[in-house]
């Protein structure tokens, strides 16, 4: 036949249960250090803005990390994903970096989130070595199969991007899922083999290793549902290579996709919203169109980027998608002619199956940017790794190895050039556009670095380019109103709210800030509304929440605002600004010593607010502590922009002038003139027309025996107070006698 499977070896030390650990040590050690040499400079690597935040620094259930937040993860999905085992690997890691220096949720240490990837990786890569042993029984050929998958290009996207350790373990539990399956099936051939000799006794092989790969399917889809298919993957394989084991193995496959197809229905309900609905007619067209695009990337894996122009509705509107999909059917029919076409074929159901949850022919969220992207391939790239393996299983002749070695070392060179462009935002998106100019996810992060940096001219230069690629996305519009906000043009980004609640009515963040605009010009009813909105969109909204508290402290409503704020804390209780306000509503509500209370949280939180500065030195004045008024008088001073709160600045600075004068009278009184004479100077810096200052500065500048500068400071006050006024009377009194003295 043409289509027979590799022989089993009768040599025990080849057996899949006796892979020669000398071997393995061997092959460790060897993929250990290249993996090192080709990827090791991503330990360098800062988190990224692209999805990094998301599920690390702004991740609730990652800051802190606790019992309840790690309840939380497995018993709540997160952003539209039921994946708890990648989120409590984050946990680990998170605590981790914490443990070893890091203070708060700004912090994380990204080398040991990056060493994390690179540590599964090797796990994943020796196992396809392993692998691919038991199938090819030749520990040499096996290394150079394993040695592809560990260093394709197309796999440094899941190894270098933070985000994507939930892809790597998903597809380490899934590779080990596989290896145990077909450890099982070896194993049983053996037992067949033995039980047909005469001379020995009947017998089953232990289901331990079908168990184990039970648990390791059933992790990998608690870490990310994209392994889905791996049941299918573990069927090719068995069929193609183990044919006649294939029937121990049925019920087992049939268990596992019910399991696979009940992970589907559980995230594709999270994700409904999500889903960019295809025409069914198209989506066989569209999946071809993919499998052409990974079968060149496989083969040329340059240039390579985060983000392909390959949306669904730009493949829909470009002509090859009518015959892009001829390719892959060409390579399956020239498949099914070759001498050892069973072989060839599984290789081409395994590259297919890795691949078939994201091909397009089930709708999946990330289509209206790209159908397709290199982390999407990585458990199908186990396929060219097995046909290298297949190919070199017995060569000892040198051309053939030294081709193996030279595409391996050309692999190499391309991952390591690669990492190079996830060295940073900016790095990464720029890269990006050099490959596709349309790339929607670079320009609109761009947009954001450069918002964040006050760069507001070029954000709104790359939030208008994105909608160009995508007119009708909320999010863009919703930033590209920001930007004009900050810009001055007000107008313009009013169209833009409106834009973004044309496309989504209930768009959380298009009330917020409609909101915010509204209560800025007092229009209340109004900002009341859209707050509102925002809330019933999003409960949590503690900013919407906020600003319906402040709307109802606005209009003396102060149960309801304090409703509102200590909701909004249920969501964000380490938010200053919310204490900040808390506070402000207690002293209204005359309860001093709560409001100083919220004011001092806010405080610790790091939020140093003039007006709460303000409020604090009042209250410690009128607690008689004057020195601690003092400081928290010029904090707010020092806090405040003079220009824009002119009259604020004055009246913080004629409350600190009154109160160094009076702390200056009473040390004044306990003989202390020296440091009475600080504090009368501190007054007359800060309101130097204040009269009273200066008439006691010369006070204490006469017991300090320094007359001159006393007869000074009491020719500025003389000045200050109206002429033949009591006060001048008083002063001109003073001078006399110290021109006598």
């Amino acid at each position: 036949m043409n289509d027979i499977a590799p022989a089993e070896s009768d040599d025990p030390a080849l057996s899949s249960e006796n892979v020669d650990r000398r071997s393995m040590r061997k092959v460790s050690i060897l993929y250990l250090i290249i993996l090192l040499l080709v990827f090791s400079r991503c330990l360098t690597y800062p988190l990224l803005d692209w999805d990094d935040e998301m599920h690390l620094t702004h991740n609730p259930n990652l800051n802190p990390v606790s019992l309840s937040s790690l309840g939380t993860i497995w018993s709540e999905p997160y952003e539209g994903l039921y994946i708890p085992l990648s989120y409590t690997f984050f946990a680990g890691e998170t605590a981790l970096t914490r443990l070893l220096g890091g203070e708060t949720q700004n912090t994380l240490a990204p080398y040991l989130f990056h060493a994390g990837s690179l540590c599964l990786h090797l796990i994943n890569s020796l196992l396809i070595y392993r692998i691919l042993f038991l199938l090819i029984k030749d520990h040499s050929a096996a290394c150079l199969g394993g040695l592809l998958f560990l260093l394709h290009p197309l796999q440094v996207e899941s190894v270098a991007w933070i985000s994507e350790t939930r892809g790597l373990l998903s597809h380490c539990f899934s590779i080990a899922a596989i290896y145990y399956s077909l450890k099982f099936v070896s194993q049983n051939m053996t037992v067949v083999q033995s039980a047909a000799s005469p001379e020995s006794k009947s017998g089953t092989a232990s289901r331990g290793p079908l168990i184990l790969a039970s648990l390791c399917f059933l992790l990998s889809l608690l870490a990310k549902p994209s392994s889905v298919t791996t049941p299918l993957i573990i069927g090719i394989l068995v069929f193609g290579f183990f044919p006649a084991q294939f029937k121990s193995l049925r019920f087992w496959i049939a268990g596992w996709l019910v399991l696979a197809v009940a992970f589907i229905m559980l995230n594709r309900g999270e994700q409904s919203e999500l889903l960019f609905e295809s025409p069914l007619w198209a989506r066989p067209l569209i999946a071809g169109d993919s499998l052409t695009f990974y079968l060149l990337k496989l083969v040329i894996p340059y240039p390579l980027a985060m983000q392909y122009d390959k949306s669904i509705r730009l493949v829909l509107e470009t002509a090859t998608i009518y015959w892009f999909w001829i390719i892959p059917c060409l390579l399956l029919l020239a498949a099914c002619f070759t001498r050892k076409r069973r072989i060839w074929l599984t290789i081409a159901g395994i590259f297919i199956a890795g691949l078939l949850p994201v091909l397009g022919l089930i709708p999946f969220a990330y289509q209206f940017v790209s159908n397709v992207a290199d982390r999407y391939i990585y458990l199908s790239l186990l396929a060219p790794a097995l046909a290298v393996a297949w190919l070199m299983r017995g060569v000892s002749s040198l051309a053939p190895r030294v081709a193996v070695l030279v595409l391996l070392m050309i692999c190499a060179g391309l991952s390591f050039v690669q990492t190079a462009t996830w060295a940073g935002n900016q790095i990464l998106y720029q890269h990006c556009l050099a490959v596709n100019p349309r790339a929607f996810i670079a320009l609109s992060n761009l947009g954001h670095l450069a918002f964040q940096a006050e760069k507001y001219d070029t954000a709104r230069h790359y939030f208008e380019k994105s909608l160009a690629v995508i007119p009708d996305d909320a999010g863009t519009h919703q930033n590209l109103a920001a930007t004009l906000m900050k810009l001055g043009n007000e107008s313009a980004a009013l169209n833009h709210y409106q834009r973004v609640l044309e496309i989504d009515p209930q768009h959380p963040g298009a009330h917020l800030a409609l909101g915010v605009y509204q209560e800025s010009r007092d229009q209340l009813k109004n900002a009341f509304e859209h707050y509102l909105q925002a809330v019933q969109a999003d409960p949590q909204n503690s900013s919407a929440l906020q600003g319906l508290g402040n709307i109802a402290r606005k209009q003396q409503k102060f149960q309801d605002a304090l409703k509102y704020y200590q909701r909004a804390l249920r969501f964000q209780p380490d938010d200053a600004t919310l204490h900040q306000n808390l506070g402000m509503l207690y002293l209204e509500q005359g309860d001093e010593q709560q409001a100083q209370q919220e004011f001092e949280r806010a405080r610790r939180l790091g939020a140093i607010d003039p007006a709460t500065e303000f409020n604090l030195g009042l209250m410690a004045a009128k607690s008689q502590n004057w020195q601690q008024a003092i400081q928290h008088y010029e904090t707010a001073l020092n806090h405040i922009d003079q220009q824009t709160s002119a009259e604020q600045f004055q009246q913080i600075s004629q409350e600190l002038a009154l109160t160094s004068n009076l702390l200056g009278t009473i040390l004044q009184q306990q003989g202390q003139h020296a440091q009475a004479k600080t504090h009368f100077e501190n007054a007359i810096k800060h309101a130097a027309d204040f009269a009273p200052a200066y008439y006691n500065l010369a006070e204490s500048l006469q017991q300090l025996q320094q007359t001159p500068a006393a007869l000074s400071a009491l020719k500025t006050a003389l000045k200050l107070v109206p002429a033949g006024s009591e006060p001048a009377q008083d002063i001109q009194k003073r001078i006399d006698l110290y021109q006598k003295q």
